[in-house]
């Protein structure tokens, strides 16, 4: 948790105004920049009081929407992915750690925001929490660009206002589409594929809607596609089954002059008891979304 914190003393920006480059000190990067979020400290109490968190993409984002709070007497529950950093479920966890149950993505407005919201929305539901899309005013390219356009109490209320956020199931449905139009049958079995890995990890309370846009797009009664995923999902588990035993099978094995012989069938009994209970679990096993949610 300590490096979450400290992310803001590893980066500065390029001395030049022409450009709004941030450089990472040596050693931070890799794991330590995929594990780091800036702005945690000024936020954690606005995201433990709200239990949600809204996401911007740069460093400077959150710095000048953290100074614009004075203005506006808001403290805000806002946190910075890092620039350049990818999304990651370790970040969604830490979030989730410190109350939040909801999430808002406000990244940019170009190719490369959407393709980190993409991935953040995939993030944010394995670590177990809903997403919700603030997109930019219009005109706006980011969210520095909306306070300085805007100024601090007008820009707050176009951008955060969390009534206009979209659900991520429905904006990832848009977003899939525009990036694999399904016009040839490779492309929709592209994109049947992708929509069945997102499902997988989306919220059972996401699922109708998406499923909806998708199967319009695809030709295919919604209810099918549907099936199809849960199809998809229960083979994955199964995959994922089969190898966790192999491996546990071969090192278990190996004990079997270590110890007791009665510890090591004690061993074997817990191991494919749960694993019988891991592949019974109904293939859509994720929790419904909370009711302050951005499903709801």
């Amino acid at each position: 948790m300590r490096d979450v914190h400290l992310s803001s003393l590893f980066k500065c920006r390029k001395p030049s105004l022409g450009e709004k480059s941030v450089l990472n000190a040596l050693g931070f990067g890799g794991a330590l920049e995929g594990r780091s979020l800036f702005g945690v400290s000024l936020a954690r109490e606005a995201i433990a009081r709200y239990g949600r968190v809204i996401v911007v993409e740069g460093e400077f984002d959150a710095l000048g929407w953290h100074a614009a709070s004075l203005a506006v007497g808001r403290h805000f529950e806002l946190v910075a992915l890092g620039g350049a950093a990818k999304p990651t479920v370790e970040k969604f966890r830490t979030l989730r750690s410190l109350g939040a149950c909801a999430v808002y993505l406000a990244l940019d407005a170009d190719p490369a925001g959407e393709a980190a919201a993409a991935t953040a929305c995939h993030c944010a539901w394995e670590a177990g929490i809903d997403v919700g899309i603030l997109p930019m005013p219009e005109g706006c390219k980011d969210p520095d660009d909306v306070l300085a356009r805007q100024g601090p109490a007008a820009g707050a209320t176009h951008l955060f206002t969390l009534d206009r956020a979209e659900p991520g199931a429905a904006w990832l449905a848009r977003h899939q589409l525009a990036e694999c139009p399904p016009v040839a049958f490779e492309a929709a079995a592209r994109l049947r594929a992708l929509s069945a890995e997102t499902a997988r990890v989306m919220p059972a309370s996401g699922r109708p809607g998406y499923a909806v846009i998708l199967a319009r797009a695809l030709g295919l009664p919604a209810g099918a596609l549907m099936e199809e995923w849960d199809r998809h999902a229960a083979e994955t588990r199964a995959r994922a089954v089969r190898e966790h035993l192999r491996r546990w099978i071969s090192e278990w094995v190996g004990r079997l002059d270590q110890g007791g012989l009665g510890d090591h069938l004690d061993e074997a009994t817990r191991v494919l008891t749960a694993a019988r209970m891991d592949l019974s679990r109904p293939a859509a096993a994720n929790e419904a979304a909370p009711p302050d949610s951005p499903t709801s």
